[in-house]
């Protein structure tokens, strides 16, 4: 579930981000999360 401010929890003019509490996730979970993450931010570069 979304937590603090309304959808989103930060405005900068560069950017905005979503926080999501996420119970049981392993360090390794984690990493495997942000490699996809930034495979799909690769392709939008391209």
């Amino acid at each position: 579930m979304p937590n603090g401010r309304k959808e989103f929890n930060h405005y900068a003019p560069d950017f905005v981000y979503k926080y999501v509490k996420v119970s049981g996730m392993t360090i390794a979970d984690l990493k495997e999360a942000a490699v996809a993450i930034h495979a799909e931010l690769e392709e939008l570069r391209d």
